[in-house]
């Protein structure tokens, strides 16, 4: 199974029709699955009166292991210790508080192509009793606590024969409207319509009502869809996020300016394909790491995600006092029906609770960019349907899509990273001798970084994309793996210099013990604390004891050194640096790649405050 594990070709998959998408976006199922699904999501409406929705369907590897970064932390075990580890690429993988499951990539049945995460309740709760028939298990669902996950075994279908359901061929049929996807107003349609032929009025599309539908010897000659028109959708889920990259209150306190709400502007992600929670994760974090990329909210489909109240401003416009003035909205790029008509509603929505009748804008009214796509042709029809009309949507697969994003910006494995992970893969491009220009180590994966990816990866002999991909991180990663030995040489103190983001040279300088103080949440000494060495003196000359006070010393012994013992668990009584506490501080550093970050130093603070130091 894991050869071609989230490997399958287009020809092997089917796709679902997007209307059964939560997200309005293309999900893809093997072909006797989708056949399934089809003939047990039509009954499962007709016997508990609600409609589904699909919210996973295939996995490729390249988003099962999106996840499992998303989901895990990655540490230096090879075996696991908790039956939630994922063992992969030799590393053991570990859940992060409060995240869910997530599969080894390439061992989940969802990159096989006959797994669906299925919503709401009551759709569930149909297929967990009465799935089975079709051939969908809940097994693995039921193990792991996830009542949305069902599996299919053609072994077990006992509809086998009646082959694929056509739902936008029965809503033409049964007169309802047509848009691919049975739901209850086609059901209370086929009701009638079996009435009317003398048949059980089930709403249940089975052999006899298909027979009929079909006629006895010829297929029913089914008129053409006419256009119909929609209306906003106001039937989403909605989530909250807070993005980073925010203004307050409306106001940019170091340009001196202050904003009113007085536009919505509507924006798209970049390019068609990207999915929602890549998306959403990415304005969270600022994930160009220049304070230049954020939104109020993130729609696909029946998903929305506020990221910023109405009073803050964020930057998302690229002018710093539009920035402030706006409400922006990012919107799925291909313009599919139910983005158009749940943005429309959220528009509604926000103009109410405004007081005022906000006019909507496209992003390239303030800046240089093909932003908004499709959309820029679509602000008519959101505007009517946010004032109630019901509209007839233009053919949107006839508009021209948004121009592609940088290489680095449209990249899902990029958009998944957290700013550490970026800063750690930033230091380890320094110490393979890469170049990071002016930039340096900020965070933000753009295109120095994307360059000095590109060279290192070309340098060893991998695939050259630019994208620092598990193959090239574990490239990198082999030049910091230190040998344990017990001794504060130059390789070690190299690779502390790397995670404090100071040049790196292997020597103990001023500046580097400023920054390890600073970590540790100490005053800046100059001296190797309390000791009459000062950083410049040592040099290259970093051995066990060197931070240890001269035997006939009779002063306070370093407060830095103490601090570190209380950090990494050592006994702190000594305030010398000898081996037993190199040797920990090696290991750490192996074990521990984001050495150094935020997290690190709450968790330093506390340490060394419960030391009394």
């Amino acid at each position: 199974m894991a050869s071609s594990n989230g490997r399958l070709k287009a020809a092997d998959l089917t796709a679902l029709p997007t209307s059964w998408s939560n997200q309005g976006r293309d999900e893809f199922l093997r072909e006797d699955a989708a056949a399934s699904l089809s003939r047990a999501m039509a009954r499962a409406v007709a016997d508990t009166g609600v409609n589904f929705q699909i919210w996973d369907a295939y996995r490729s590897l390249a988003e099962q292991e999106a996840m499992l970064r998303r989901n895990y932390t990655r540490t230096t075990g090879t075996r696991k210790v908790h039956s939630s580890d994922r063992i992969y690429q030799g590393r053991r993988w570990v859940k992060k508080a409060g995240a869910p499951n997530t599969a080894t990539p390439g061992l989940s049945n969802h990159g096989t192509g006959t797994a669906i995460d299925l919503h709401p309740g009551p759709i569930q709760a149909w297929m967990q009793s009465r799935g089975r028939e079709y051939g969908w298990s809940w097994e693995e669902g039921r193990r792991n606590g996830e009542p949305w996950h069902f599996t299919y075994f053609p072994s077990a279908d006992q509809h086998r024969d009646e082959g694929a359901l056509d739902h936008a061929w029965v809503q033409r049929i049964v007169g309802a409207e047509v848009d691919d996807k049975i739901g209850t107003g086609t059901v209370a349609k086929v009701r009638a319509w079996q009435a009317e032929h003398g048949l059980e009025a089930d709403g249940k599309v089975g052999p006899a009502t298909k027979a009929a539908m079909l006629g006895a010897d010829a297929a029913v000659e089914v008129p053409e869809a006419l256009p119909r028109a929609v209306v906003l959708n106001d039937d989403y889920d909605l989530e909250r996020h807070q993005t980073r990259n925010l203004r307050p209150g409306r106001v940019d306190v170091r340009r001196g300016l202050t904003g009113e709400l007085d536009t919505i502007v509507i924006h798209c992600w970049g390019a068609d394909g990207q999915r929602f929670e890549n998306v959403v994760e990415w304005l969270v974090a600022d994930g160009n790491g220049n304070e230049s990329s954020s939104a109020h909210e993130v729609i696909a489909g029946s998903q929305v995600a506020v990221l910023a109240d109405m009073e803050d401003g964020t930057w998302s416009t690229g002018d710093a006092q539009a920035n402030l003035d706006t409400y922006s909205y990012e919107l799925r790029p291909e313009a599919d029906e139910l983005t158009i008509r749940t943005a429309a509603a959220r528009i509604k929505e926000r103009r109410a609770l405004a007081g005022k009748d906000l006019p909507l804008a496209p992003h390239d009214a303030f800046t240089a960019t093909s932003c908004p796509g499709r959309y820029k042709e679509l602000l008519d029809v959101l505007d009517r349907l946010a004032r109630g009309e019901a509209v007839v949507l233009p053919d949107t697969t006839a508009i021209a899509p948004t121009e592609p994003m940088k290489p680095w910006e449209s990249s899902p494995r990029v958009q998944t990273m957290s700013r550490d992970e970026v800063r750690e893969i930033q230091q380890l491009l320094l110490s393979a001798g890469q170049d990071l220009g002016r930039w340096g180590v900020d965070g933000g994966y753009g295109a120095a970084t994307y360059a000095a990816v590109r060279a290192f990866q070309q340098q060893a002999g991998l695939t050259v994309d630019g994208i620092a991909g598990p193959d090239t991180l574990a490239a990198l990663r082999g030049h910091t793996e230190l040998e344990v030995d017990g001794r504060y040489g130059e390789a070690t103190h190299s690779e502390v210099q790397r995670r404090l983001g100071r040049p790196v040279d292997g020597r103990l300088g001023a500046g580097d013990l400023a920054a390890l103080c600073d970590f540790l949440g100490l005053p800046a000494y100059s001296e190797i604390s309390d000791q009459p060495r000062r950083a410049e003196e040592v040099g290259n000359a970093i051995v066990p004891g060197i931070w240890d006070h001269d035997p006939g010393h009779q002063g306070p012994r370093s407060v830095i050194v103490r601090a570190l013992e209380a950090y990494l668990g050592a006994t702190v009584d000594r305030g010398g640096w000898g081996d037993q506490l190199s040797t920990r501080f090696q290991v750490m550093l192996n074990e521990h790649p984001l050495l150094f970050t935020d997290a690190d130093k709450g968790v330093a603070a506390a340490r060394i405050a419960k030391a009394g130091i």
